[in-house]
């Protein structure tokens, strides 16, 4: 039964050579972060650092000071449906007054520079989350 399987289908339990292989290996290959264009920008999140909070207010305006951030986006910045899903359309893309999950998504930031990104999301713009334990 098996070397008529073999036959068969070659593939099934055959080592393939992978096309990306060797490049990745010898450092050739190309990641997204190794790509770059000119005027693009480089996003960031902003994520809640606790499991369950209320977002009481947002305050953007220190992190778009800084030279460089192109937009910082808000729940309130979302056109439109806020919210998506596989089955049922139940997630947020972005927290807005309730975090249901530690990591949940509040701010994104756009910058020209990773550096300008990062900076933005040490900024403790969204002044107060208060934990509802």
């Amino acid at each position: 039964m098996e070397t008529r399987l073999r036959e068969r289908a070659p593939g099934i339990g055959a080592s393939l050579r992978r096309v990306d292989g060797v490049p990745k290996v010898t450092g050739a290959f190309s990641y997204a972060s190794d790509l770059s264009a000119d005027g693009m920008l480089w996003g960031g999140t902003l994520r809640s650092p606790y499991p369950h909070a209320r977002v009481r207010s947002v305050d953007t305006s220190a992190a778009l000071a800084i030279p460089g951030v192109a937009a910082v986006l808000v729940a309130a910045d979302i056109p439109g449906k806020r919210t998506f899903g596989l089955n049922f359309d139940d997630q947020p893309v972005l927290a807005s007054d309730l975090v249901r999950y530690q990591g949940e998504p509040v701010a994104l930031v756009a910058a020209t520079t990773p550096v300008f990104a990062a900076m933005c999301l040490e900024i403790k713009g969204i002044d107060s989350y208060q934990s509802d334990y």
